[in-house]
């Protein structure tokens, strides 16, 4: 009889072991995310200087008119004038908006070899990234740019 019970008590402890993963699993699932991130809209602008230089301005910010809203605090407020996205936020921001970049300038081909940033900056709710192309104009990218 104490095999029996033995027995018993291992499945017992099986079972509860997997409930309880199954619960922490399923839980684990529920918690994510479900926020959206907003639709964004993305600007890039070049110019192409007489002595050959290649330069952009790439910019990303919130779509408002699909229902992106401007930045808000932990509160869900605006932010106050002067107030600042959390330093964590904003090193995301920028690291997602310089991974766009990187795939616009390889669909356009504007920078062919590489490109260096001149400035970057958070402004009206957006991320602006400047930079400069390290390869001068050729003359195709002188009729495909300007």
């Amino acid at each position: 009889m104490s095999a029996l019970s033995r027995s018993n008590r291992n499945q017992l402890i099986r079972t509860t072991l997997l409930i309880a993963s199954s619960a922490l699993i399923l839980g684990g699932c529920s918690s994510q995310d479900k926020r959206k991130r907003p639709s964004l809209t993305e600007t890039f602008e070049t110019e192409i200087t007489q002595d050959g230089s290649k330069r952009f301005v790439y910019q990303v910010s919130p779509d408002r008119s699909k229902g992106g809203r401007p930045p808000r605090n932990r509160d869900g407020k605006p932010p106050s004038k002067g107030g600042q996205m959390p330093s964590d936020r904003s090193a995301k921001i920028a690291e997602r908006t310089e991974t766009m970049l990187q795939e616009k300038l390889a669909k356009t081909e504007f920078c062919q070899e590489g490109h260096m940033v001149l400035d970057s900056f958070f402004d009206r709710g957006g991320y602006t990234i400047r930079g400069e192309c390290r390869d001068e104009a050729s003359e195709g990218d002188r009729a495909k740019f300007i």
